[in-house]
């Protein structure tokens, strides 16, 4: 394969990626990119006149698109199963150690936030997993302590792993049905995630690494 088939290769697979793209930002970077191997692609066929117009074009095209992403906020998506201490619902708004994790993350990356509410886990899962959803809060497990934002018992009901919070809860309010409680492991409340925002794993990994998700837990758990 010569270069100016690999370049215009190149140039196919960025045109999808960037229009596919849900970050703003990403898919500016993904457009410079393109503008940039296409200059590269009309230099290789002898067509400097074109080059010249796509790297102007290119640039004038890129710095407007950036100036709109700085003025324009994106939105992030918040699914969330309310749950105490974590993210808790009131008549004026949201609070919990969840809440104000995604709120700085807002805050620091310039993000609107849109909340849904959910009553499923599992629900709540799948919108995540589809992309419908860009963050999910409530009773969201893992067993990385890096991206842990609060110490929770992890039990199995059946075939079912159940936070502690959430057994409380199902207690409470006399949905267990005589089912078996088996104490399995320890485990972490987290933050979870989509794919189109993997920044925020490293936001979260600082904020632990800083003393920040202390300090937020210190307001709720004592």
């Amino acid at each position: 394969m010569n270069v100016g088939n690999l370049l215009l290769w190149m140039m196919f697979f960025l045109s999808i990626t960037t229009v596919m793209q849900k970050n703003l930002f990403h898919a500016v970077l993904m457009r410079m990119a393109l503008s940039a191997i296409a200059v590269g692609a009309y230099a290789v066929y002898l067509a400097p006149d074109v080059a010249i117009t796509e790297a102007m074009l290119g640039a004038i095209l890129t710095t407007f698109v950036y100036i709109l992403i700085l003025k324009i906020p994106g939105r992030i998506r918040v699914g969330y199963i309310p749950l105490r201490f974590l993210f808790e619902e009131y008549p004026w708004g949201f609070d919990g150690i969840q809440y104000e994790i995604v709120r700085d993350f807002a805050r620091r990356y310039g993000y609107r936030l849109e909340y849904e509410k959910f009553d499923d886990e599992r629900d709540l899962i799948e919108a995540l997993k589809s992309g419908y959803i860009d963050l999910a809060c409530g009773p969201i497990l893992t067993f990385e302590e890096d991206l842990g934002v609060l110490e929770t018992r992890i039990y199995r009901i059946g075939d079912r792993n159940v936070d502690f919070l959430s057994l409380q809860r199902k207690i409470s309010d006399g949905i267990l049905n005589g089912e078996d409680v088996e104490d399995f492991k320890e485990g972490w409340y987290t933050v979870g995630f989509s794919r189109s925002h993997p920044e925020f794993k490293e936001f979260l990994k600082m904020m632990r690494s800083n003393g920040a998700i202390d300090r937020i837990k210190e307001k709720y758990v004592r």
